[in-house]
């Protein structure tokens, strides 16, 4: 489930139209509904502001959010897969971050 998704689904499970999550989380209107169509990318403040505002994980959340970033980058290329494998490959040579 993309981002983008995710926020669709959590808006109808209660029941809220889109203006009303936008209020909540202090943003306009028009940028709300461009980021839940994917037409534009949430700030990190606006996924911890929707994580507060769903009473949801923001850890998860925020993987969500990272997933539809990579994914919009991705789905310009031809060859996504070979992108990922040398992601996959650096991640592990690197080492990822620990907390």
């Amino acid at each position: 489930m993309l981002f983008k998704d995710k926020l669709k689904s959590l808006r109808e499970e209660h029941n809220l139209l889109q203006r009303q999550v936008a209020s909540a989380i202090g943003i306009d209107n028009a940028v709300y509904c461009k980021i839940e169509n994917g037409e534009r990318i949430a700030r990190e403040e606006h996924v911890k502001a929707l994580a507060v505002f769903y009473g949801i994980d923001f850890d998860y959340l925020k993987k969500l959010w990272l997933a539809g970033k990579v994914y919009d980058l991705l789905s310009q290329d031809d060859e996504p897969d070979e992108i990922l494998s040398i992601v996959a490959e650096s991640l592990t040579e690197y080492g990822t971050k620990s907390e």
